[in-house]
């Protein structure tokens, strides 16, 4: 959803569409904290560069600012139920049907994780 408005807000600066308006959401807004991400093609991305990541942002000097001391960064954080829930249809989605769990069942496990203590 963040994805989404951060590019209706881009939209806005231009009264001429860019190239990049044309391009898949993903593709335009890439994951960069995902292992497949290749690094080397950061500077490929047309400006204003947009990216997405679950890093801190104290984090993102090695992997993109470089130094760079005046970046814009769109810190959100989401209420621990709304990610519980997220979470929780994201594995459904991923499972087989006989393997796939009752949201209650799924957030009493996510409270026994030390990874997932709120």
């Amino acid at each position: 959803w963040l994805q989404n408005i951060v590019r209706h807000l881009l939209e806005l600066r231009f009264t001429e569409p860019p190239k990049f308006l044309k391009m898949r959401l993903n593709e335009r807004s890439p994951w960069i904290d995902y292992l497949g991400f290749p690094a080397e093609k950061l500077n490929d991305y047309p400006n204003p560069r947009v990216f997405k990541c679950h890093n801190f942002p104290e984090e993102l000097d090695s992997m993109i600012l470089q130094g760079n001391t005046k970046p814009r960064i769109i810190y959100a954080v989401r209420d621990p139920r709304d990610v519980a829930v997220s979470f929780h249809h994201h594995y459904n989605n991923a499972k087989k049907e006989q393997e796939r769990c009752e949201l209650g069942p799924f957030c009493a496990g996510l409270a026994e994780t030390p990874a997932y203590t709120w």
